[in-house]
């Protein structure tokens, strides 16, 4: 994959992660691989070769997005945190129809439909 600056050039090409920074860990130039995005703040998101981009931090999180940079992801929850609890999200609003929107690592869970707050327990 490849990081392109303002003008839609390639200036790196990564292909793989940096366990630690949660960038991507830098090879050499060379053709794009995978489609990538960067949001504000400089983060990369690789895509998951579906309709969703992901990038992991340096404490082991993993984030989803979709083109929008909403949260987002189809077929898991849109956010994995290290410490177990996971959310669902589509198109930047909780939602999940086939279980809990949240689940929390002590066994809490919410359950929301299109950012509407359904129940917990």
């Amino acid at each position: 994959a490849q990081i392109f600056d303002h003008e839609n050039k390639p200036y790196m090409e990564f292909r793989s992660w940096d366990e630690y920074s949660g960038m991507p860990a830098v090879n050499d130039y060379g053709k794009r691989q995978d489609k990538t995005i960067i949001d504000n703040n400089g983060n990369v998101y690789l895509s998951d070769g579906k309709d969703s981009y992901y990038r992991k931090n340096k404490y082991g999180d993993v984030f989803y997005v979709n083109d929008k940079f909403h949260c987002h992801r189809l077929d898991g929850p849109a956010f994995e945190w290290a410490c177990g609890d996971k959310s669902w999200w589509v198109n930047g609003k909780r939602h999940r129809l086939d279980g809990p929107a949240i689940e929390y690592a002590n066994g809490h869970k919410e359950w929301w439909v299109n950012n509407n707050f359904i129940k917990s327990e």
